[in-house]
């Protein structure tokens, strides 16, 4: 049986990778890229921005907020 290398998963520890790049934020929601740009457009979901004018992040903390996460038991 030949096994697929799947890839890693984004780290959710806020102290390791506290900003997390719309493409890691869809792949824990299991949403499209679309869907994360418009739930950030709306103001649902907080970002930074960082660099450039349009190059934004999610805060790991806000993710876990936002999917109703304990900061404690979530390490967040």
């Amino acid at each position: 049986m030949i096994e697929a290398e799947l890839a890693p998963r984004p780290n959710l520890d806020p102290e390791a990778n506290p900003l997390l790049r719309p493409t890691d934020v869809a792949e824990v929601l299991g949403v499209s890229l679309s869907s994360v740009y418009k739930l950030t457009r709306n103001g649902v979901l907080p970002t930074v921005t960082v660099g450039g004018r349009k190059s934004t992040r999610t805060r790991t903390a806000d993710l876990g907020a936002f999917l109703g996460l304990d900061p404690v038991t979530a390490g967040l």
